[in-house]
Formats: structure tokens, sequence, C-alpha cells
């Protein structure tokens, strides 16, 4: 082989050796290796300036996908207090590595970039834009959260995603009643002060930052929610418990039935409304609610079960009205029917192993403003564990004292 033929050949092998090798060299890792839980990220006193009795969930964490790569930890923590306005706090993390060729700040900078938008998150009218003045770069994603269950408004809620490095955190703040710009700042606050805790400050800018009280909150509105709707009086139960001061629960709207109810908290509820009872073509509203599966297993809710119909009779119900909506209960003709008053009964039944429910059925309306009669046919029933029988007592109780406390607070069964 002539010489200059030889020195091609070595030159192409060592030309394919350093190629070779660049293609299996690891990629650059980041410069971030841990972050503290995504709890630990959260300061106490922000947390009680925002709620009135809070709770965090346990934290839980989200497995690699196809679409990313990494692991997140997430912490969660919702009001808990029922006379208190919903407010959820969500904390996620994500520490990004090398992927391939990929080094773990680049990769990390493709993951923040496909972070989800506005339609992702189930939000409605909402905006994207990036903000300065929190890491290496940020976003702030704002909208109404759409909850897709019975009972509950559509709250505004913030997320500002932050990428530092090889690391991403997310905070979305939810509050009840506040607007874009209150959920915006404070979720804004909160990035800053995890980015801190996380060992990033370097990565907050200072100037034009207020403190989390100085956000001004707006009031509840003295018309249309749920906390208007509610009667607290104090009231003679129709058998055995109820609901004491400010005892862990939540305030939720049964639809159409002109009802707010106490009832736990973490409850995933669904609600239909069916034409039953013809020829009267009054609609019927069926709402059924179960403990969150994720709570149950946290031990943060019994695995209990509730359900209410609702019949909306018009000026008055005759009785046709009340036999069909009888006849429409689950198992009413099996119960024994115990009679509260001239328009209510109740009944206890133990019928399933291990399982205690109460149930609810009465007549009950009110005259509005301009002096028009409402009339309704109610059907409400809890089913609990046995040695939870209280918190069935107290979720049917309540339902009862709202019926017969409105309108007015001087009714026979009021204290």
């Amino acid at each position: 082989m002539a010489a200059g033929a030889l020195f091609f050949v070595l030159l192409a092998g060592t030309y394919t050796v350093m190629i070779k090798g660049a293609a299996q060299a690891d990629a650059p890792p980041g410069p971030v290796r841990t972050l503290p839980a995504a709890c630990g990220l959260l300061d106490d006193e922000d947390v009680a300036a925002l709620t009135d009795d809070a709770q965090e969930q346990p934290a839980k964490e989200l497995p690699p996908t196809i679409l990313r790569q990494h692991a997140q930890t997430v912490c969660t923590v919702d009001e808990e207090s029922p006379f208190a306005r919903a407010v959820r706090i969500e904390v996620r993390t994500q520490v990004v590595t090398a992927f391939r060729t990929t080094g773990a700040v680049a990769w990390a900078k493709s993951q923040f970039a496909s972070r989800p938008g506005i339609q992702d998150l189930g939000l409605r009218g909402g905006t994207a834009r990036a903000i300065d003045g929190l890491g290496d770069e940020a976003k702030l994603i704002t909208g109404s959260q759409l909850i897709g269950e019975a009972g509950f408004p559509f709250p505004k809620t913030a997320k500002v995603i932050v990428r530092e490095h090889n690391a991403l955190i997310d905070i979305r703040y939810t509050e009840e009643f506040a607007d874009h710009d209150r959920v915006s700042e404070i979720a804004r606050i909160l990035a800053g002060h995890a980015l801190r805790k996380a060992g990033f400050a370097d990565g907050v800018a200072q100037a034009g930052t207020r403190a989390l009280k100085d956000v001004p909150r707006a009031p509840i509105p003295t018309k249309g929610n749920r906390f208007v709707r509610y009667i607290g009086a104090p009231y003679r139960p129709v058998y055995g418990a109820r609901w004491k001061g400010a005892e862990r629960s939540v305030l939720r709207d049964l639809p159409r039935a002109a009802l707010t109810s106490r009832v736990p908290d973490h409850l995933k509820c669904v609600s239909d409304e069916h034409n039953e009872l013809k020829p009267d073509n009054k609609v019927d509203v069926i709402s059924r609610c179960e403990g969150e599966e994720e709570a149950v297993r946290a031990g943060l809710i019994p695995r209990l079960g509730i359900e209410a119909r609702s019949h909306y009779c018009g000026a008055r119900c005759d009785t046709k009205q009340t036999r069909a909506f009888e006849a429409s209960i689950p198992g009413d003709a099996r119960r024994r029917w115990r009679k509260h008053g001239a328009t209510t009964h109740y009944a206890i039944d133990d019928a399933e192993p291990g399982r205690y429910s109460m149930s609810l059925k009465q007549w009950w309306g009110y005259r509005d403003d301009s002096g028009r009669a409402h009339a309704y046919l109610l059907w409400f029933r809890a089913e609990v564990p046995e040695e939870q029988f209280e918190l069935a007592q107290k979720i049917v109780n309540d339902a009862f004292a709202q019926t017969c406390a409105f309108p007015r607070a001087d009714h026979p069964c009021m204290l």
C-alpha cells in the first residue's frame, strides 16, 4: 500500500474513533443535584397569612412520562375552615438531569419551554407571559380554574414556573373571590420565597416586591355565594350529632335546589339533571359525592358516600308530585322512616355490614324577595364506616337545618 493511502486509512480510522467517542461521551451534569422537599419550600408564616386552618396533604411523586423524563415532587396545602374562602397552594419541584447527549441545563430549558399552557392547566379566560426577577427564566399563567364537579365556583388561579439552572419550581395559587392581580402577585411572592428556601436567593430580584400582607384582599361578596346562602344558626338536630364550631369541613351548593350544605372536604362530586317526574315537567337534580381516593388512602377522609335528590315543585308540592318523588328514591319502600315534624322524615339504615347510613326526606319552601313561593322535595343520604356514624349524622342534620331555617331564624327547629 502506498504511503499516501496508508496515511489516509489511518486518518479515517482516527476520525471514526473520535466521532464514536464524542457520541458516547456523557452530557454535562447540572449544577443542581437535589432540592428540598416540595412542602419545605413553603414558609409557615406565608401559609398562616393566606389561610385560617391549613391542611397539608401528603406529598406525592409524579413518575416520569414519555414527555417528562424526570419525576416531580408535589405538595398541596388546602384551606380546611368551613367559613373561610377556598385557598389552595401547590408546589412542584423537579431536578432535571442530562438526557442522552443533552446537558442537564439545556434539557431543563427545553422542559421549561414545554411546560403546560392555559388549556393544559384547565383554565378559561387565561393569559401566559414571561416575567422578570425570578431565576434564570420564569413565566406566569393565570385564569379561572375550571372545577369539573358540582357545588363549587370557578376561582381565579395563577401559576409561576421558574427555572434556575437545571431545577424547575412551580408555584400555583388559587383563591376564591380573588382577582387575577391578587393571585398573580401572591404566586410570584411565594415563588420568590421558595427560591430562597431552595438556596437560590441570588435569583430573586428585591426591588418592587411587596410583602404578602400588603397585597389587598377582596371582601366576600354580600350576595350570590355559598357563605351568604348558608345558615349557621344553632338548631335542634333531627337525630344525633351536629357540626361544632369551625370543625374541618366545607360549604357546598346543591345545584338548583337553593341549598348550601356543610360536608367533609376532599369530596369528588357529580350532578345530573333528570326530567323523570312527568307530566309535571319539573327537573330532578341528583348529586352524588364520594371521598377522593388519594385523600381516603391518606386518612384525610373516610370512605363515604353522599347522595341527594331535589325536585322543584313550583309554588307547592301536591300529593301526586310527592308520591312520584318518593317512588324515585332508591330503597325508599324498605326503609323504616320516622317522622320528625310535619314535613320531615328520617331513617337509620345499617343494612350493609360495617356501614352506617342516615337518610332524610322532606318538603320545604320559601318566598323570594318578590313574595313568590318556591317549594322543593328533598332526599338526602350519607353513608360512612359504622365507627364514624356521627359524621353521617352531622351531614344529614346540617342539610335539614338549611331547609328548616330558610328563610327565618325563628322556625321551631332553631334553638
